[in-house]
């Protein structure tokens, strides 16, 4: 495990542990080089959905603004929209609203991470219960 071995040694020269954009951890290390890794992957994942709120919401207030970002739950945002655009005559203007979220969402991250395309966005849709969400793809 070369990524905990890296942190450990990283810890050790400086008394702590940075995330990906570069934050700084000082943690309390006791031999657990996976809660190093814990630290660095969660405040990783953190940076990523704040900073994907803040360009989701520049793109709502510019395209959608009667859509609301209403919640953030771990790594999932929730939004209200108005229920006018689940009808067959809105289709286009969901799923331009549903591509803008998730391209807003995505930002640069996966370049940023090394990764090989953007980073994956999956989007459902509820009408009066979260319970009964359905995937939604985009056309």
């Amino acid at each position: 495990d070369d990524f905990y071995k890296r942190l450990e040694k990283e810890y050790q020269k400086n008394g702590f542990v940075k995330s990906l954009f570069g934050r700084p951890f000082r943690v309390t290390f006791e031999k657990d080089s996976y809660k190093l890794g814990n630290y660095v992957s969660q405040g990783t994942a953190a940076e990523i959905i704040k900073k994907a709120m803040i360009g989701v919401n520049g793109f709502i207030q510019a395209k959608a603004p009667t859509t609301k970002m209403i919640l953030q739950v771990h790594d999932e945002l929730i939004f209200k929209a108005p229920k006018k655009l689940l009808e067959a005559s809105a289709k286009e203007e969901l799923n331009a609203l549903v591509r803008g979220i998730e391209v807003s969402m995505q930002g640069n991250f996966g370049e940023m991470l090394g990764m090989p395309g953007p980073l994956p966005v999956e989007t459902s849709i509820a009408v009066e219960n979260w319970s009964k969400k359905v995937k939604f793809n985009p056309t």
